[in-house]
């Protein structure tokens, strides 16, 4: 089975924080930055004053942004980026 076009350049074309990381939001870079710190949802939604579940719900916005799909993945993305 070949790759589709979209796939191959999806994986050729170099990632920027322009392309990624310039569209998190303000709540979503804290968020991941969090993550990196090693909270967890709860802990996160605690000292934010939020649900924990909008906390999940930013983190899946953070994973499609970022096009990962662990929080792992997540900080060390928005790390190499600049964001945290």
């Amino acid at each position: 089975m070949s790759k589709r076009v979209d796939d191959v350049l999806v994986e050729t074309l170099p990632i920027t924080e322009i392309d990624l990381g310039g569209r998190l939001s303000p709540r979503e870079r804290t968020i991941v930055g969090l993550m990196g710190r090693g909270l967890s949802n709860k802990r996160i939604a605690r000292q934010l004053s939020i649900a924990p579940e909008t906390v999940k719900s930013h983190a899946k916005s953070i994973f499609w942004k970022l096009m990962v799909q662990t929080r792992a993945q997540a900080v060390y993305r928005a790390s190499t980026l600049g964001l945290i």
